[in-house]
């Protein structure tokens, strides 16, 4: 597929990507736990891959909208977010190559592992 995203649209700039497997770990890095989510994407036909990495927080949310004629909030609510945090590892997983869907997992594995001795010791 060529880079221009199979000739879509000039807009798009890259080629496009099948989410192709979702894994959940928990981590606990002494004085603050959280699950972690890792996202593989594939490009169709090749050994191209893209990556993301996620932290899955507990968020008090104030919606802007309802609110009372005072302009006050009608209700808060305590939600899940997804925080994106592909950044906080080595590299980057917009675009790398791997052998097959096991080899790039164990890519952002092994890239995770080495930021986890750094933040919490061996």
């Amino acid at each position: 597929m060529a880079k221009d995203g199979g000739g879509l649209h000039p807009a798009v700039k890259s080629e496009l990507f099948r989410l192709v497997a979702i894994f959940e770990c928990d981590v606990d890095l002494g004085d603050y736990e959280y699950p972690c989510r890792i996202e593989l994407f594939q490009s169709k036909n090749t050994t191209l891959f893209r990556a993301h990495v996620w932290e899955i927080e507990l968020c008090r949310i104030t919606p802007s909208s309802p609110s009372s004629p005072s302009g006050k909030p009608l209700h808060v609510s305590d939600d899940y977010l997804l925080l994106e945090r592909t950044g906080r590892l080595g590299r980057r997983y917009e675009s790398f190559e791997a052998e097959d869907q096991e080899a790039a997992l164990q890519v952002v594995l092994d890239d995770l592992t080495v930021k986890l001795k750094e933040w919490t010791g061996p």
